[in-house]
């Protein structure tokens, strides 16, 4: 894969694709890393590195795959807004 245009690529969502679809085609072999991760060991270590368990349960199907644009919208709008403060020019 090499993306062209840096404007319209979205690396993430491209991750998460290609994460979702070998969870989907190799359902018998895939499994998620078990804890303990660094300091946590109760938690998923997936759900400690993506901040909670939505990307998990996405990869695995849970979610529709709509609303992995309307999360990725939603979590870009947060942060522009929680960043505002800190933008100094």
């Amino acid at each position: 894969m090499h993306p062209v245009d840096r404007e319209t690529f979205r690396p993430v969502r491209t991750g998460l694709s290609l994460l979702r679809g070998i969870a989907t085609l190799h359902k018998g072999d895939f499994k998620w890393k078990q804890p303990p991760y660094e300091y946590e060991h109760e938690k998923l270590p997936m759900d400690v590195i993506s901040g909670g368990p939505w990307v998990r349960e996405w990869a695995e199907g849970r979610h529709a795959w709509a609303e992995l644009a309307k999360k990725d919208r939603a979590d870009t709008e947060a942060f522009a807004r929680d960043r505002e403060e800190f933008l100094l020019y």
